[in-house]
C-alpha cells in the first residue's frame, strides 16, 4: 500500500531508541478527529509494548526477551525493532484510513457508521490485520503462538479480493475508491517489475520479486502469495519421463509436482519462527 509511506517512515527511526517516543507519536497521530472516529469504528492500533502478545502487530516474540535487562544487547535490539515495526504499521494504517476517509467525503459519500466501518476494515485488511470473522479469541491466540502472525496471513489471503467479493467490501459505497487504489497499486508494481526486467534482473511476477545475482528485493510484500500457491498447486504443465505431473515455478524452472510437498513447504514457512527452529532441530 503506497498511501502514507513518506509520513509513516520519517518519525519511526526514533522509536527504535525510545519507548516514550512511541507513546508520544501514537498520541499525536491519533488526535486527528477523523482518525479518532475511525478508531471508534474498528481501525486497529497495535501496541508492541503490551505484555499481552495478541495485542502486538506480530505476536511471536517470547515475553522473556522483553523482561531481560537492557544491558544485554539482544533484548535492546529486539525491543527497538519491535517498536520500530509497530509504529510504522500503525502510522501507515492510520494515514491510509484517513486518506480514504477524505476521498469518500470529497466524492459526496454519506459518512454513515457503515461507511466508516468499511474504511476501517479496508485500512486494517491492507496493512496486515486481516479479518477474523467468527474466530473465537482463544483460537486466534493459539494461532498466534503457532503461526507467523495469524492476522498477517489472513490479510494476505483476502488482499487480492478486497473490493471484488461481497463479503470483502465488494458492495460497499467505497468500492470505487478501493478499486482505484488497487489499480494504482498494481500499475506501480507492474512498472517496477518491468524496469527490473529491463535492467537485467530475474523477475518473479507472482511473488513481486526482482533478483540481481544474490540480491533479491520484494516489492509486493507477499500480498499475492496465496494466489501463487493456489496456481502452483492446481496448474499442471505436462508430464515428466516417469509420467508424473510437471509444473513451472515462478522462476521459470520446470519441476516435478508433488502436491503434498507443496502444501507441506508452504505450511512450514508460516510457522512461528521459534516453532520452525525446533522443527528444524528435530528433523535435522
Amino acid at each position: 500500500l503506497r498511501v502514507g509511506l513518506a509520513d509513516a517512515f520519517k518519525p519511526v527511526i526514533e522509536t527504535f531508541f525510545s519507548g516514550d517516543y512511541l507513546r508520544n507519536k501514537q498520541k499525536e497521530l491519533f488526535s486527528d478527529p477523523a482518525v479518532i472516529k475511525l478508531l471508534d469504528h474498528g481501525l486497529e492500533s497495535t501496541d508492541n509494548l503490551s505484555p499481552i502478545m495478541s495485542q502486538r502487530e506480530e505476536a511471536f516474540l517470547p515475553n522473556i526477551i522483553e523482561r531481560m535487562p537492557s544491558i544485554l544487547i539482544a533484548p535492546s535490539i529486539v525491543r527497538g525493532a519491535s517498536r520500530f515495526h509497530g509504529t510504522f504499521l500503525n502510522t501507515i494504517r492510520a494515514e491510509a484510513a484517513r486518506k480514504i476517509f477524505r476521498q469518500a467525503e470529497d466524492l459526496g459519500i454519506q459518512m454513515t457508521d457503515d461507511v466508516i466501518n468499511d474504511i476501517a476494515k479496508y485500512a486494517n485488511w491492507t496493512t496486515g490485520r486481516g479479518p477474523t470473522g467468527q474466530i473465537p479469541p482463544d483460537i486466534l491466540a493459539a494461532a498466534n503462538r503457532l503461526l507467523f502472525s495469524a492476522r498477517l496471513q489472513l490479510s494476505r489471503i483476502v488482499f487480492p479480493f478486497i473490493g471484488l467479493l461481497p463479503g470483502l467490501l465488494g458492495k460497499s459505497p467505497i468500492r470505487r475508491i478501493i478499486l482505484r487504489e488497487k489499480l494504482k497499486y498494481y500499475t506501480i508494481l507492474g512498472i517496477i517489475l518491468g524496469l527490473g526486467k529491463l535492467s537485467g534482473g530475474d523477475v518473479d511476477v507472482p511473488k513481486g520479486k526482482i533478483r540481481w545475482g544474490k540480491v533479491s528485493l520484494d516489492f509486493d510484500s507477499g500480498n499475492n502469495q496465496y494466489l501463487d500457491l493456489a496456481a502452483d498447486y492446481t496448474l499442471t504443465f505436462g508430464k515428466d519421463i516417469f509420467g508424473k505431473d510437471m509444473s513451472i515455478a515462478s522462476t521459470g524452472i520446470p519441476y516435478t509436482k508433488k502436491r503434498t510437498d507443496i502444501l507441506s513447504s508452504a505450511a512450514k514457512s508460516k510457522f512461528n519462527p521459534s516453532l520452525s527452529y525446533l522443527l528444524e532441530i528435530g528433523t535435522g
